[in-house]
């Protein structure tokens, strides 16, 4: 399957609220997402662990290539995170 293609079946599962944010990962590998961010690798990696370092830049990023509105983007990295106010 095309990366588009993952991509456009996991904004529908966002948008539907049928996807956690680690999911995503299961769908698409985080070094694939990573490279079409333009991210450094490694940096990823570290950011998954510790969600509280991704800066609102890099999560509007993986929302563009998602093509999903931001907002969606920052309440799935807010839901992983155990945030009590979700968006």
């Amino acid at each position: 399957m095309k990366t588009e293609a993952l991509y456009a079946r996991i904004k529908a599962l966002i948008l539907s609220d049928k996807i956690r944010f680690p999911d995503i990962f299961e769908i698409i590998p985080a070094k694939t997402i990573s490279e079409d961010c333009g991210f450094d690798w490694v940096i990823f990696k570290h950011k998954l662990d510790n969600l509280h370092l991704f800066t609102l830049n890099e999560m509007m990023t993986i929302a563009n290539i998602l093509k999903i509105p931001f907002r969606y983007m920052l309440q799935l990295v807010r839901q992983a995170r155990g945030d009590e106010d979700n968006i």
